[in-house]
């Protein structure tokens, strides 16, 4: 079964005197979202950038079109110009498909883990990995070394893919900010 959903992340600046005003509308549009057919959930960050508060929303919703209807609803326009009234600057908006999580490139402003630290990730993922994977793959033996070797590379990049990196990505996720 193939994901096709999609991310939307959001980043905003605001003066710390305005703050408050944000935090509002966060709630007020986080809420409108989760009304939206497809939304599969809403999550908030921020950090402080010189005088100003960058806060940082990601939007994920089950398909493209899903998120479209979303983004051309006359709810989300509503916010939007809620949002003119306060704020100075246009807001950063990027939008990633499914497994391109994995590949995103760094921006400007934006904090990218150290090398060691990512390399230390996969490792922790691809090991037990190795360790499990000759039992699953027992039945193979039979074949010969060619599709025995495609097929356990579909497994070990789908087992990679949809939970390990995913279960290894939320365990170490304070460590991987860390700086």
């Amino acid at each position: 079964m193939e994901d096709k959903s999609v991310t939307v992340i959001v980043k905003h600046r605001i003066t710390k005197e305005k703050e408050e005003l944000l935090k509002e509308w966060i709630k007020g549009i986080s809420a409108a979202s989760s009304k939206c057919e497809g939304h599969l959930g809403v999550k908030t960050t921020s950090k402080i950038i010189e005088d100003e508060i960058e806060y940082v929303l990601i939007f994920r919703f089950e398909n493209y079109e899903k998120l479209e209807k979303w983004e051309n609803s006359e709810i989300r326009m509503e916010w939007i110009r809620k949002l003119e009234i306060f704020s100075d600057h246009t807001a950063d908006i990027t939008r990633i498909e499914n497994l391109m999580l994995w590949f995103n490139t760094p921006k400007a402003n934006s904090y990218q883990p150290p090398k060691y630290k990512i390399a230390v990730i996969i490792w922790c993922s691809v090991f037990p990995l190795q360790l499990i994977m000759p039992k699953i793959l027992l039945p193979l033996a039979v074949l010969p070394k060619l599709p025995a070797l495609f097929i356990s590379s579909v497994i070990m990049v789908t087992l990679l893919n949809y939970l390990v990196m995913p279960f290894m990505m939320k365990l170490f996720s304070r460590w991987l900010i860390k700086k």
